[in-house]
């Protein structure tokens, strides 16, 4: 114990949260409301990754500007294995990933229950990766038994760092759903209990930056993996917290960024942030959760280089940048400029965490998920039904059959009442393809599949 440790003063909260219970420390302490008084206004709870059962590894990233009482740290198995109950390829021989975390979800929400005692604590919470999946599911339960009241403020905060649950990039958007014991993500919080979530991504993190394209995935992965348990440090992250609410470490101080923008990524507006020493921080709000992407501009392989004292040139990121562009935090990384679907679009994934479930899916469960989600919810229409529901029939007779429709471009079908277009046979059956032109369309957004064959089918009936 260090001597800052030493001359921090126990608290109540702390104590319960960390196991002995609210009316345990009342009985050891002999106080009651007055004591329960005493109680600072914020209490911080800390949830260690995989392999970081008791926590003291994040705090010791993270605790290098705090100064306050002592934290509480929830305990749990923090393994990464997969199997059954009973029988899992994990450290302990014991337990799955989706057990771990069910374990550190239900510490978790006794830890925020205990603290929470007096409505006017504030609650901040620091995890980083498997911790983040724990995290996630413990705010969901708790706002399942604690709605946030109409109008009042939850008063709780959860800065997540390296989530592999992170929007669109994050491990479990490479990982697929099935495999026993580890269909435990991505998890999205509800906002049922109106907690403030914050999750942090450095680029080029595998845990939470590691995209969906196989291939750049196993190119990063040895640099973004040592990566995804360094770089999220007092000294690295919290100086870019934000000049208002919550440090990304705790006790941080925030530089102030020397230009902003905002920028549309994914349908969402995304406010862009840059710095002295050119790292660009972009924050944006989806799924309600504030996301936040740090690029330092460092290569995952020029970093692991310089850390390993191989001074390479700034060059070389800039080239490998160039040519293996690095996965951005936030974007599906599939090919680098082509545009992902949007937020409204994105079906519910079956391996998602669901506020109800205390275990884990079945494989038999998610297959069945998977099954329905394939299955249509309305019976589709014949494309002949269609058309004749749609445009009256012509009354004229066809034109002659060598005669060329008109071409669409632009995703709309040209007409005027003035000028009908001419007028074709009816086809033997429906058709997508649209004849081509010699002169080249104006560049425009193309529509969909969909949005075409409907208008070459509204052209050829009319």
């Amino acid at each position: 114990m260090t001597a800052r440790h030493a001359l921090r003063k126990p608290r109540p909260i702390a104590l319960a949260a960390a196991g002995t219970g609210l009316a345990g420390v009342l009985a050891l302490t002999g106080g009651g409301a007055d004591f329960l008084a005493q109680v600072a206004a914020k209490t911080i709870i800390v949830v260690g990754g995989a392999s970081d059962p008791t926590g003291k590894d994040q705090w010791a990233r993270i605790g290098r500007d705090y100064t306050g009482p002592a934290p509480v740290f929830v305990q749990h198995p923090a393994v990464f294995g997969i199997g059954f109950p009973g029988f899992a390829l994990s450290s302990d021989g014991k337990h799955t990933y989706a057990q771990s975390n069910d374990i550190g979800a239900a510490a978790t929400v006794d830890a925020i229950t205990a603290a929470k005692q007096d409505p006017n604590e504030e609650v901040v919470i620091y995890t980083i990766s498997q911790g983040a999946d724990v995290v996630g599911l413990a705010v969901l339960r708790y706002g399942k038994d604690h709605p946030l009241p109409s109008g009042g403020s939850a008063g709780i905060t959860v800065i997540e760092q390296g989530s592999p649950s992170f929007i669109r990039s994050g491990a479990w958007n490479l990982i697929p759903a099935g495999i026993p014991g580890l269909h435990n993500g991505p998890v999205r919080n509800d906002g049922a209990s109106g907690a403030t979530v914050v999750s942090i991504c450095v680029k080029g993190d595998f845990g939470c930056g590691m995209g969906v394209n196989p291939l750049i995935a196993a190119f990063y992965f040895p640099p973004g993996f040592l990566m995804h348990g360094t770089v999220y440090t007092a000294e690295n992250i919290g100086r870019y917290s934000p000049t208002t609410g919550e440090a990304f470490t705790p006790g941080s101080t925030p530089e102030t960024p020397v230009g902003t923008r905002t920028e549309t990524r994914n349908g969402n507006t995304v406010t862009v942030e840059t710095y002295a020493n050119g790292t660009v921080k972009r924050t944006w709000t989806e799924d309600n959760t504030t996301w936040v992407s740090i690029d330092t501009g460092e290569n995952p392989w020029g970093w692991m280089l310089r850390r390993n004292g191989i001074d390479v040139p700034k060059e070389f990121d800039q080239l490998l940048n160039a040519l293996i562009p690095v996965p951005e935090p936030g974007d599906s990384g599939l090919i680098p400029g082509l545009p992902v679907s949007s937020p409204d679009d994105r079906a519910a994934s079956p391996a998602r965490h669901g506020a109800a479930r205390p275990d884990a899916v079945t494989v038999a469960e998610l297959v069945a998920s998977s099954e329905l989600m394939t299955t249509p919810a309305v019976e589709p229409v014949a494309p002949t039904e269609q058309a004749t529901a749609a445009v009256p029939a012509p009354s004229t007779p066809p034109t002659e059959p060598g005669a060329t429709p008109e071409p669409v471009t632009g995703g709309s079908v040209p007409s005027t009442p003035s000028d009908p277009p001419a007028e074709t046979p009816a086809p033997e059956a429906p058709s997508t393809e649209v004849a081509p032109s010699e002169t080249p369309a104006p560049e425009v957004s193309e529509p969909d599949a969909t949005e075409q064959a409907t208008s070459a089918a509204a052209e050829t009936a009319a």
